[in-house]
């Protein structure tokens, strides 16, 4: 009876799980325009933060900066806390990251140093790019 109890609450959990990353992905897709971009504790100046463009669709993103353009993909974990996401660039291994999504902001923090961070910072010498983003209405 214990054991059964158990599968319950497993699968009622996986089953949460499987519904927060649906959402979640439902609601990374479209086109997002930067607001805050910080890189090692260096924030950059508003106007080269909205320079950058991000484009979901599906698993797969693009990435258009004044400096060039990256594509890739990645993989949404609703589950951690804070939610986690594996970003891979194209031709590149997986990045660690944390996201943070509503219907108008998304908030993303990379990690290149294989540790996936801990919190929405991306202070001196932490080897992280902290990117807030707003949905873009056009």
């Amino acid at each position: 009876m214990a054991r059964m109890a158990m599968l319950v609450v497993v699968g009622l959990a996986l089953a949460a799980d499987t519904k927060d990353a649906k959402k979640d992905t439902d609601l990374v897709q479209g086109v997002w325009v930067g607001v805050e971009l910080v890189r090692n504790g260096e924030s950059a100046p508003k106007e080269e933060a909205a320079k950058g463009k991000l484009t979901i669709k599906g698993d797969k993103y693009k990435f258009v900066t004044g400096d060039g353009e990256q594509e890739g993909s990645f993989k949404l974990d609703p589950a951690t806390k804070p939610k986690g996401m594996d970003v891979t660039p194209a031709g590149s291994d997986a990045l660690k990251a944390i996201y943070s999504v509503t219907d108008k902001e998304l908030k993303i923090c990379v990690s290149f140093t294989g540790e996936r961070p801990k919190e929405f910072a991306a202070k001196a010498d932490s080897g992280c790019i902290l990117m807030v983003m707003k949905k873009d209405s056009n």
